[in-house]
């Protein structure tokens, strides 16, 4: 199905540009656009999951429970599927899985390792940025900071954003680099304004606390509704703090 082609292509480039949540309320916001029924394309992923490039999407459909019920076991047999044939979507997915037991017993280890299969394709910037992750708070590996500054570094280059919040949040603590708080301001205004929930939280409270910048709780609460939107659940919280006082 044509359709389904496309909505592939869109699910891979937001996975190389927003997080988890985000791109479940994307893929909705992409059916309702294109008038097509959320269990349509679930039964059509699931009547054609013989083809192999169908199994990262049908997976996801069951980890977000986009036309079918939450099953993540399912997701994780989908996963394994499409990673054991060299999907690197799939094998990042899986690693997933592994690293917060979901379908599956926790497996760091695995985790990483399937991480590290799918940045062998330098296309595949979400790799990139799991693999920064992982060195950055010992996942699976050793903790290696500096390595975790340079991977997401690296993943900015291509032009998707999934790793500038990242590198935010590096000069933000000083993260394998020396701590810079204009820089961190400077990227999570960049992840915002991209439309990625974590640089829209991250900028939400920049905003609320003055942090290199004029403290405007306008602002703030501007930032948490935008990250909120796209499914942040921090910024949910931090919203009705907020808005309660």
């Amino acid at each position: 199905m044509k359709y389904v082609d496309e909505l592939l292509f869109v699910f891979y480039d937001a996975l190389d540009n927003y997080p988890i949540n985000q791109i479940i309320i994307l893929i909705r916001r992409h059916l309702e656009d294109n008038d097509q029924k959320e269990e349509k394309i679930f039964k059509w992923l699931l009547n054609n999951e013989h083809d192999v490039k169908y199994k990262t999407l049908l997976g996801f459909f069951y980890e977000g429970g986009i036309g079918t019920e939450v099953n993540e076991r399912k997701a994780f047999n989908s996963y394994i599927a499409g990673a054991k044939m060299g999907i690197a979507y799939s094998q990042i997915l899986l690693g997933n899985c592994y690293i917060l037991g979901k379908g599956t017993a926790i497996d760091e280890t695995l985790g990483f390792k399937w991480y590290q299969k799918a940045a062998e394709s330098e296309l595949c910037i979400y790799g990139l940025c799991n693999i920064a992750n992982c060195f950055d708070f010992g996942i699976g590996t050793e903790i290696d900071k500096k390595k975790a500054f340079n991977l997401y570094k690296k993943s900015i280059k291509s032009g998707k954003i999934l790793g500038l919040s990242e590198l935010g949040y590096c000069y933000q603590v000083g993260c394998g680099v020396e701590k810079d708080l204009k820089k961190a301001l400077e990227y999570y205004k960049q992840s915002a304004e991209r439309d990625n929930s974590d640089g829209q939280y991250y900028l939400g409270v920049f905003y609320e606390f003055g942090v290199e910048v004029e403290m405007d709780i306008k602002q703030a609460i501007n930032w948490y509704c935008e990250a909120a939107k796209n499914g942040d659940e921090e910024a949910k919280s931090k919203l009705y703090d907020l808005l309660k006082e």
